[in-house]
């Protein structure tokens, strides 16, 4: 490292890259291998965050179904009731019909 003036007349430290020393070299010089790891690490993080989405959609659909199947099933017996007491009401016709036609009969 040199000192040297700048437009202020004030002396500097000037440094040079050879003073640095990088952790890790870019990643053009780096072995492939260490690219491939850390393309395998991107992947992996990738699947993991669609299979953390695809959970979540997973989750309110499952949601989604439950409350479906109870709405036909509340839907489905309601009908029936409605279909039970309409058949009461047809018998009920009936038997009244019968025993007025007995009755004119005799």
């Amino acid at each position: 490292m040199g000192k040297k003036n700048n437009k202020n007349g004030k002396k500097t430290v000037s440094t040079t890259n050879d003073d640095f020393v990088e952790d890790r070299a870019p990643s053009q010089d780096r072995p492939s291998s260490d690219n491939q790891r850390d393309n395998s690490v991107r992947d992996l993080d990738n699947e993991k965050a669609k299979a953390e989405k695809l959970g979540l959609c997973t989750k309110i659909l499952e949601e989604k179904v439950k409350k479906i199947e109870t709405e036909l099933k509340t839907a489905k017996y309601e009908l029936e009731r409605k279909e039970t007491i309409e058949k009461e009401k047809n018998k009920k016709r009936a038997s009244t019909a019968t025993n007025d036609d007995v009755g004119v009969e005799r």
